[in-house]
């Protein structure tokens, strides 16, 4: 959990560091963009989590 967090907090400032930095180089916007998804796949990964963890305390 503590990569997952990592991951999501470096992907999120690249983000922030991508857009900042006018996109001259194709490379840039796909990595944006790569960017972006990744860090949308974490928080996905990181809901799941958290909706397993309540639906088996619940089942208690």
């Amino acid at each position: 959990m503590q990569i997952l967090q990592a991951l999501a907090v470096l992907l999120f400032v690249s983000v922030g560091a991508l857009s900042l930095g006018r996109a001259r180089y194709a490379w840039v916007k796909w990595a944006r963009w790569g960017s972006i998804v990744i860090f949308s796949l974490a928080v996905l990964y990181a809901l799941i989590l958290t909706l397993r963890w309540a639906l088996n305390r619940a089942s208690y």
